[in-house]
C-alpha cells in the first residue's frame, strides 16, 4: 500500500526446456515490518507586513513508511501590542501510516527549551521505531507489539549532535534539565524502571506509556504578528469639467456630478473606513461632511451629487483597520455650457457721416468718404441674465464670423442699403447665442456714388520673410504733399488723392543700425566672399553691401565690425534700412546690381483705389533675418549650449601688474563669438592688450575708460584654419588698484556688444569664463541706457534677460510720481521698448525702474521741450 509495509506473497513454478511445467509449486511470504522515521519542524513566532511574503512555515522528512499530510488553521485577534493583529496559526500533522484515526494529537508545547519565552525558537519532532518489544502491553491490555516509536523534540533536527548543549534547558516547566543533543526524549517507562532510566538526568524524559507517546497526530500553534504602516492609496483620473444647463442663478445653476476613486489597501481591504468632505470653492475651508453620497465596494467607490458652478475639492479621508489614513482632495470644476439667448429689436436705421479727409474707416484697405458706427447693445430689446455673470454682446453681418470682441460695426458705402445682422450674447464662460435683425443704411448727407472721384495710395511695408516693419516714415510726393510713420501691421495709406495725377511713395528709415546685426551675419559674409556659401537672395546680397560699393568685399566686413564693436555709431556711407518695390524682378538673383533697381514706387495717372504698393524692406547688415521689426517684438535667444573661455583665477594685489591670458580649448567647434567685457575702473586698470588669435580688428576700446572693452571674432571662412586646444585669443595686462579676486573684478557683459558665439551648426551659444575653481561668469540681466538721450519725440528703451521672466518698467518724474507703468512676459535676450513722449506727458528729468524677478536697475532719461 501507500506505507510501503505489508506482506508479500511469492509463488514459484518450474518450467523444463520442452516447456513441461512442474505440478508442485511451493511459495514464499515476505513481510516487510511498519518502520517509522519522520521528523517535523514547528516554526518559530514571526512577525509580518502586509503584502510582504509569508513568515516561515511547518517542514515535513519521510525518511520510512510515512505519510504525512499538514492542515492549517488560521485564527485572528486583535492587537495587544504595536501590531496591527494576531493570526494563531495552528499546524496539524498526521501520519496516516501510523495514525489509529480516533486518538486525540499530541499537543507540541511552544516552550520546549523551557525559558519561559514561547515560540521564540523552532521546535522540532523527531519520531523513529525502536525494533524491541512494546513495553506498554499491560497498558493497553493488548499482546505487546514487536515495536514501538521513540519520540525526541529537539532544536535542529538532529538529536545525536551537542545541540543544544547538555543543561541548557531553562528552568520554566517541570522538565529541568536536558542530555546533550536534544531537550527532551520519549521513552517506555514502566512500573518498574529499568537501569536504562537510572542513567538518565532526571526529568528530561517523558511517559510513553501515559500521554507522550506518537499516535502519529501531532499539532503546535504559531502566533504571527501582523504589522501594517502604508497608508491606503486612493487613485483616480483627472476629471473633465461638468457641464451645468441649469437657469437656477440663485441657487449657482448646480449639476449633477459622478466621480469615481479607488481605494488600494495592502492589508485590511475589508475595514475600510471612508469619510467624504466638500470644500466648495477651493477655498480651504470644509463646507459639509457629505459621505452620505457614497456608494461602492472595495476597491471601487463613486460619489454622486448636485453642486454648483465652481471649482471645488471632494476631500476623501481613508483609514484602514491598522490606523493609517491618507487624506486625498479629488478637484473637480462645474462648468456653464448654457449660452445666453439675446431678444433683437426689429430693425435700426442709420444716417452715414461725411469722412473728412476720407480715410480707410473700416479697414478693408478701400477709402470710405462716409460711415457710422453701430453698436451691438443698440439692438438689445431686454438684458439677459446669465449664471455666469455679466452677458456681453457682439455684433456682425451675416455670413461673417462672430467675434465676441467685435461690439460695435462700422457701415460705409459700400454696405447694402438693408443690410442683415448677427447680435450676439456672451457669457464669461464664452459660450454665445444670437438673434437676427437688419439695419436700414441711408447717405442723406453724402452720395455714395458721386464720393468716390477721388483715389489713395497704400500697402504693406514688410521684410523678404513678410513681417511687419513699423516705424517707416513714408512720404508721398507729387499732386499731393503727405507723410505718415507706419504701426505695428507695417501698413500706410494716402487718401483724398486727386485723379489723373502722377504720385511717388518714398519710404525711409535710419535708426537701430545694430538691429539684427551681430558677428554670425560677418560669418555668413564671409563664406559668400569666399564662395563657400553663398547668399541666396537678392535681398540678402543687399544688406551685406553695408559701404553701399554695388559688391561685397572684406571692406564690408570691416564696417560691420566697427559698428558691432561700438567704434562706429552708424553706417558711413549707408541707411539702417533700404525699400525696395516688392514687385520688382531682378534680372539676375545673384547680382542684384546687373541693373538698376527702383526704391520708390511712382505712380502715373491715379486712377481709383491702388492697392497693393507694398515694399520689401532690407535691414543692412542682418543677413540672417533677425532684427526686431517692431518695438514689441521680442528677440528669440535659445541658446544651445556654452562656449567657454578659461583664465585663472588670482588673488591680485594693489599696485601689481598681471597678464590675463584668455585660452579656450573648445575654439575649434565656433564659427565666431562676441561679447563685452566688464572691467571695475575702480579696481583694475587695462594697462596693454596682447593680442593673439584674435587681432587688433577684433577689439573696441572706445569705451575703455568706462571699464568696457567690445570684442568680435569669427572664423575667415576657408575650412582650413585648425586651433590646438590652448590657444591663447587674448591677453589683457591690468594693474591692480586695490587687493581683490579677479572673477570679482572681470565679467562678460551685454552693456555694448551682446555676448554670444556660434557652433558649426549655426546655432547660438552663451558665452561665460571658466575660472578654474568651479566658477563660470556668463551675461547677465542687463538695463540699457535710452536712444537718443536726450529726447524730443521718441525714444528707445533696451534690456537683457538672462531667463524668461515676468518685467514690470516703471517710468517716473524727479519727484517720484508714476507717468507710465509696463509690465508684461518676456523671453531670455534682448528686448526694445520704443517710449513716446506724448505717452509721458511731461518734460524735464525723468527715471525708468525695471524688475524682472530678482533683478532690478535703474537710469536716467532727459526729455527736451
Amino acid at each position: 500500500d501507500d506505507c510501503g509495509y505489508g506482506a508479500i506473497v511469492r509463488r514459484f513454478e518450474v518450467t523444463d526446456a520442452r516447456g513441461l511445467t512442474s505440478t508442485n509449486t511451493c511459495q514464499q511470504v515476505v513481510t516487510v515490518k511498519e518502520r517509522h522515521h519522520y521528523k517535523i519542524k514547528f516554526p518559530k513566532d514571526a512577525a509580518a507586513n502586509c503584502g510582504i511574503p509569508q513568515a516561515d512555515t511547518i517542514e515535513v522528512e519521510e525518511l520510512s513508511c510515512d505519510l504525512l499530510a499538514i492542515s492549517v488553521k488560521d485564527d485572528f485577534f486583535s492587537a495587544s501590542g504595536d501590531e496591527c493583529y494576531k493570526i494563531f496559526r495552528t499546524y496539524s500533522v498526521i501520519n496516516w501510516c501510523e495514525y489509529d484515526g480516533i486518538s486525540d494529537p499530541v499537543v507540541v508545547s511552544r516552550d520546549e527549551d523551557c525559558d519561559g519565552k514561547p515560540g521564540d525558537e523552532d521546535v522540532w519532532v523527531i519520531v523513529e521505531t525502536v525494533d524491541d518489544d512494546d513495553p506498554c502491553a499491560d497498558y493497553y491490555g493488548n499482546q505487546p507489539a514487536p515495536y514501538y516509536s521513540h519520540v525526541w523534540y529537539d532544536r535542529d533536527g538532529n538529536p545525536f549532535n551537542l545541540n543544544p548543549k547538555a543543561g541548557e534547558k531553562g528552568q520554566n516547566c517541570d522538565y529541568e534539565t536536558n542530555p546533550f543533543g536534544f531537550w527532551k526524549e520519549v521513552v517506555p517507562i514502566t512500573e518498574n524502571e529499568t537501569d536504562d532510566t537510572d542513567n538518565y538526568p532526571d526529568g528530561y524524559y517523558g511517559d510513553h506509556c501515559e500521554d507522550m507517546a506518537s499516535v502519529g497526530y501531532w499539532q503546535y500553534t504559531q502566533i504571527i504578528k501582523v504589522y501594517d504602516n502604508v497608508n491606503p492609496v486612493v487613485s483616480f483620473t483627472a476629471l473633465d469639467p461638468f457641464c451645468s444647463y441649469s437657469n437656477d442663478v440663485d441657487g449657482g445653476c448646480p449639476a449633477d456630478v459622478t466621480i469615481n476613486f479607488t481605494i488600494d489597501e495592502n492589508c485590511t481591504p475589508e475595514d475600510l473606513s471612508i469619510t467624504l468632505y466638500l470644500d466648495a470653492y477651493q477655498d480651504g475651508v470644509i463646507d459639509e461632511d457629505i459621505t452620505s453620497l457614497l456608494s461602492g465596494v472595495y476597491p471601487n467607490y463613486s460619489l454622486t451629487g448636485s453642486f454648483p458652478l465652481g471649482a471645488h475639492y471632494i476631500g476623501v479621508s481613508v483609514k484602514d483597520g491598522c490606523g493609517n489614513q491618507v487624506g486625498v482632495n479629488i478637484p473637480f470644476e462645474v462648468v456653464d455650457c448654457k449660452a445666453p439667448s439675446p431678444i433683437c429689436i426689429n430693425g435700426l436705421a442709420v444716417e452715414l457721416m461725411p469722412l473728412i479727409p476720407p480715410a480707410d474707416a473700416d479697414g478693408d484697405g478701400d477709402i470710405d468718404y462716409g460711415a457710422i458706427d453701430i453698436w451691438a447693445s443698440d439692438f438689445i430689446a431686454s438684458p439677459n441674465s446669465d449664471c455666469s455673470g455679466d452677458v456681453t454682446y457682439s455684433i456682425n453681418r451675416i455670413g461673417e464670423d462672430a467675434d465676441p470682441d467685435q461690439t460695435g460695426l462700422t457701415l460705409t458705402c459700400d454696405d447694402d442699403a438693408s443690410q442683415l445682422i448677427e447680435v450676439w450674447a456672451w457669457d464669461e464662460e464664452g459660450n454665445g447665442d444670437f438673434c437676427e435683425t437688419y439695419v436700414l443704411v441711408q447717405d442723406n448727407m453724402i452720395n455714395c456714388e458721386t464720393a468716390s472721384n477721388v483715389g489713395s495710395i497704400s500697402g504693406t511695408i514688410a521684410n523678404e520673410k513678410s513681417k511687419p516693419i513699423d516705424g517707416v516714415d513714408v512720404e508721398l510726393s507729387g499732386n499731393s504733399i503727405q507723410s505718415m510713420e507706419t504701426p505695428a501691421d507695417g501698413h500706410y495709406i494716402f487718401s483724398d488723392l486727386g485723379r489723373n495725377y502722377d504720385y511717388t511713395v518714398t519710404p525711409f528709415l535710419d535708426a537701430a543700425p545694430l538691429n539684427g546685426v551681430s558677428t554670425f551675419d560677418l560669418v555668413l559674409m564671409s563664406k559668400h566672399i569666399l564662395d563657400v556659401q553663398p547668399l541666396s537672395s537678392p535681398y540678402q546680397i543687399i544688406a551685406a553691401d553695408v559701404n553701399r560699393s554695388k559688391t561685397i568685399t572684406t571692406l564690408d566686413a570691416i564696417q560691420l565690425r566697427r559698428l558691432i564693436l561700438n567704434i562706429d555709431t552708424r553706417f558711413t556711407n549707408n541707411t539702417s534700412w533700404r525699400f525696395i518695390p516688392r514687385d520688382f524682378k531682378f534680372q539676375d538673383s545673384k547680382d542684384p546690381w546687373l541693373t538698376s533697381f527702383p526704391e520708390v514706387i511712382n505712380v502715373n495717372n491715379l486712377q481709383g483705389d491702388l492697392t497693393d504698393q507694398d515694399f520689401v524692406a532690407i535691414k543692412v547688415g542682418d543677413l540672417n533675418f533677425n532684427a526686431l521689426t517692431n518695438a514689441l517684438e521680442a528677440q528669440p535667444r535659445t541658446m544651445a549650449g556654452r562656449f567657454l573661455m578659461d583664465v585663472p583665477e588670482q588673488e591680485m594685489k594693489r599696485g601689481e601688474v598681471y597678464r590675463i591670458d584668455f585660452t579656450s580649448s573648445e575654439l575649434e567647434q565656433v564659427q565666431g563669438y562676441q561679447f563685452t567685457l566688464l572691467l571695475d575702473p575702480e579696481s583694475i586698470l587695462l594697462e596693454d592688450l596682447d593680442y593673439g588669435v584674435a587681432e587688433a580688428g577684433n577689439f573696441g576700446l572706445r569705451f575703455v575708460e568706462e571699464g568696457l572693452i567690445s570684442t568680435s571674432w569669427n572664423k575667415s571662412g576657408t575650412g582650413k584654419e585648425h586651433f590646438t586646444g590652448d590657444d591663447r585669443l587674448f591677453t589683457l595686462v591690468l594693474r591692480a588698484q586695490k587687493d581683490v579676486r579677479l572673477s570679482e573684478v572681470l565679467r562678460i557683459s551685454n552693456r555694448l556688444t551682446i555676448a554670444e558665439a556660434y557652433d558649426v551648426d549655426d546655432q547660438l551659444l552663451e558665452v561665460g569664463i571658466n575660472y578654474g575653481t568651479e566658477q563660470v561668469t556668463t551675461a547677465g540681466f542687463e538695463l540699457y541706457q535710452n536712444v537718443p538721450n536726450p529726447f524730443r519725440q521718441e525714444t528707445s528703451i533696451s534690456f537683457y534677460l538672462p531667463t524668461d521672466e515676468q518685467v514690470s518698467i516703471r517710468i517716473y518724474d524727479a519727484g517720484g510720481r508714476t507717468v507710465k507703468m509696463i509690465r508684461g512676459g518676456y523671453g531670455a535676450g534682448y528686448h526694445q521698448l520704443k517710449i513716446d513722449r506724448d505717452e509721458l506727458g511731461a518734460a524735464g528729468l525723468m527715471y525708468y525702474t525695471l524688475t524682472a524677478g530678482e533683478y532690478t536697475a535703474t537710469r536716467k532719461m532727459v526729455i527736451m521741450e
